[in-house]
């Protein structure tokens, strides 16, 4: 599902929850490395925080199966084999 929020992003994954903002999954390949890059994704990722949305990045460079277990609550919790 990806609505996005009215801005100028695109999450990846938007996932809605009740009565509170919803969660912006964001999956981060090498090219979000760049200095302009990773400054464009901090100021809009914490804008987003700043309004109750949860934000969470998905990093090329680290195990999936591991960045999954450390969100179980947008994730479930369900073990995954790495």
């Amino acid at each position: 599902y990806q609505p996005t929020p009215d801005w100028h992003v695109q999450a990846d994954f938007y996932y809605e929850r009740e009565n509170v903002p919803g969660v912006c999954v964001f999956i981060d390949g090498p090219h979000h490395d760049t200095p302009e890059q990773t400054s464009h994704d901090q100021t809009i990722r914490t804008d987003l925080a700043n309004l109750g949305f949860r934000v969470v990045s998905i990093r090329y460079d680290r195990g999936l199966a591991e960045q999954i277990l450390e969100e179980p609550d947008v994730f479930g919790s369900r073990t995954l084999n790495a």
